[in-house]
């Protein structure tokens, strides 16, 4: 039967019973689990040290530990429903993890976790807004976020001087949980339009060490790269979008974005040299890695299209419509291996690519395409929306998305069956409404019908800017 904890109101919820967990410690031992690799937790020595916490407790439990328990073996359990383990029962494991699910829900959506800046809160925070990202659920994977990472700066996890005073085994912890939460913020920054919550010229905490076993070390790599490809998304917004930016003329912008461009291309050869053969988990790390090509296209479309600051789709330069371009066959390359991958991993691919990177790139082609009436153009769009429909029934997040491209893709179509004239085309494009680049959350698409009539739709009177 589970095992319930003392008897304590705020602490009284069922959990898997201790015989299981031992078994789950076991197998941990002999498979690298998601929840070191891919999360703030540092290794499995943290786990079990909690274990002994929760199942042998000398004194009464907190909330906060139940609820960091139940959001390590949500990540845990979750891995392992993917996979096959001798004296692990799959219905147990499946049943267990529901539980942990709900445990966790509702643990970390309380008042002490909010709002108490401490290594255990912000932790359980880490875990959750990822899987907020893993679940496509924008909103609540940005405002965990924010939280999380005020909460490192209210701990000053950001300051090398307060890590160095914090017992060893302490300040490896911090400085890996101080690096996620950066990551993660940063990488919000150009995709919502704002500034992150950590700023560059305020961190001086040096880096995580490197991990004495080598087939950690892809992922150790993988994770400074993602760290500094949000970075660079940061660096993009607060130079080229953010309000101070406004200032700027088209040849500062010019010489901005050439170095940016330049430290682009750096971090993206460094990318690809990224050996995962000898990895732990390699099937997942290269299915991590490989999808990037896409978002690099996707912030390079966004890093052109900052060239000037007029919303005229007039004005938008070659080099950013090229970008588009790659970005969308990228995604169509990619896409054959994705859907073999099944459902779970498209399901994933499609709301790392099109929700938290940006689908700027179909925005941009399809301004190119109704600018230049290009039917090589609208056939890319075409191609797209038809991968876009299969990730649409994986998630409620991903059917706006599709509906949201659906309705582009109509406009394009009809403007090009009008057959205007160049002249014509020019007029009405300077006689548009503003369509965004990306909208920080897909509800505020509201004024762009994704069932959109067909048969009386003027196309003279539909075309958006970004």
């Amino acid at each position: 039967m589970p095992r319930k904890p003392p008897n304590n109101e705020h602490t009284r919820m069922e959990l898997p019973p201790s015989s299981f967990i031992l078994q789950v410690l076991g197998t941990l031992k002999e498979t690298r689990s998601l929840l070191f690799l891919f999360y703030a937790v540092q290794d499995l020595w943290q786990v079990e040290e909690l274990c002994r916490r929760i199942y042998f407790p000398l004194e009464p439990l907190s909330a906060s530990e139940l609820t960091l328990f139940n959001g390590m073996f949500l990540v845990i359990l979750g891995d392992l429903m993917s996979q096959t383990h001798d004296g692990l029962d799959g219905d147990e494991v499946k049943k267990f993890h529901s539980i942990c699910h709900d445990n966790f829900q509702s643990g970390y959506e309380t008042y002490e976790v909010v709002i108490g800046p401490t290594y255990q809160h912000t932790l359980i925070l880490s875990i959750a807004l990822v899987n907020a990202q893993m679940e496509g659920n924008l909103a609540l994977h940005a405002s965990l976020t924010s939280i999380a990472a005020r909460h490192c700066l209210a701990l000053g996890y950001h300051r090398e001087e307060r890590i160095v005073h914090l017992p060893s085994i302490e300040a490896q912890r911090a400085r890996r949980l101080f690096w996620t939460i950066f990551m993660f913020d940063k990488n919000l920054s150009l995709r919502l339009g704002r500034a992150p919550i950590i700023q560059d010229y305020d961190v001086d905490v040096k880096h995580c060490v490197s991990s004495q076993d080598p087939r950690d070390l892809p992922w150790d790599h993988a994770f400074a790269a993602f760290i500094e490809f949000s970075r660079l998304q940061a660096q993009i917004y607060q130079l080229l979008y953010s309000p101070s930016s406004n200032t700027l003329d088209t040849t500062k912008r010019q010489v901005l974005i050439e170095d940016l461009k330049t430290s682009l291309s750096r971090w993206h050869d460094g990318w690809k040299q990224i050996d995962t053969s000898n990895a732990h988990r390699k099937d997942i790390l290269s299915s991590i890695l490989e999808p990037n090509e896409v978002a690099y296209y996707s912030v390079l479309t966004i890093l052109y299209r900052g060239a000037k600051l007029s919303n005229s789709v007039q004005d938008i330069i070659p080099e950013c419509f090229d970008a588009a371009r790659q970005g969308l066959r990228a995604h169509l390359a990619r896409w054959p291996h994705t859907i073999s991958a099944g459902m779970s991993a498209t399901s994933l691919y499609g709301i790392w690519i099109l929700l938290y990177s940006s689908f700027t790139p179909f925005i941009v082609a399809f301004l190119h395409c109704i600018k230049n009436a290009d039917t090589n153009d609208l056939e890319l769009l075409k191609n797209v929306l038809d991968t876009i429909e299969q990730l649409s029934s994986t998630r409620d997040t991903l059917k706006r998305q599709f509906d949201l491209c659906r309705a582009l893709y109509r406009i394009a179509e009809i403007f090009i069956n009008d057959g205007h004239s160049t002249g014509q085309r020019a007029t009405i494009l300077d006689n548009t409404i503003p369509l965004p680049l990306q909208p920080g959350f897909l509800e505020s698409w509201d004024f762009l019908d994704p069932n959109l009539p067909l048969p009386n739709y003027s196309a003279s009177s539909a075309i958006f800017y970004i």
